[in-house]
């Protein structure tokens, strides 16, 4: 999985990639840790998406772009725009589906 520290990586990450997913997280964030490995999970499983994390502490200037004030928050981008978000803590399955890889 991605790790994206600048505006940069971020632009150049969701406009690279047809189908990606950006992981809104903290070290600190329980319901983060939780969530990060089946995030990694998919990401082994599947090309059909591309998977990244951005650290919010790390990372003010994406944070604040996107007006995240709670975390996980996770961002699904189609062809370079904004398509869906999912905030809070979800199953594998729910994640697959956030994703696009399952119906």
């Amino acid at each position: 999985m991605k790790e994206i520290n600048s505006m940069e990586e971020f632009d150049n990450f969701i406009n690279e990639n047809e189908n990606a997913v950006v992981d809104f997280w903290a070290q600190w964030c329980g319901p983060c840790r939780y969530l990060l490995p089946l995030l990694e999970s998919i990401q082994s499983e599947t090309n059909k998406v591309a998977l990244a994390k951005v650290n919010i502490d790390d990372n003010p200037d994406i944070t604040e772009r996107f007006k995240i004030t709670s975390i996980p928050y996770l961002i699904k981008f189609v062809n370079g725009k904004q398509d869906k978000v999912n905030i809070g803590n979800t199953t594998k399955p729910k994640l697959e589906q956030f994703c696009g890889i399952s119906e």
